[in-house]
């Protein structure tokens, strides 16, 4: 249903992930459903636009929220910066 209506909106195309197989017939399945002007209303007032807010993730799962999160996403960082440096006689 949460496809069905996210596929109604003007200008958005969702990608839905999935692991498994009967989520992603789920996700398909939702291309079968139409919701109606009415329903779209009913779901408009129950969720306005700009309802919605907050990260994607709760607290403390964000990179680089916990010590060594920040430790691991810093030495990444800082090798990723790093110039290729290619041993001589290659």
């Amino acid at each position: 249903m949460a496809l069905a209506w996210i596929q109604s909106l003007p200008g958005i195309v969702p990608i839905p992930g999935t692991k498994r197989r009967n989520f992603l017939e789920e996700n398909v399945a939702s291309t079968e459903i139409t919701l109606s002007a009415a329903e779209l209303k009913e779901i408009d007032a129950l969720v306005p636009s700009g309802t919605a807010a907050g990260g994607r993730y709760r607290e403390g799962m964000n990179v680089g929220e916990t010590p060594r999160q920040a430790t691991r996403y810093e030495r990444l960082r800082t090798a990723c910066s790093r110039p290729i440096v290619r041993p001589s006689g290659r």
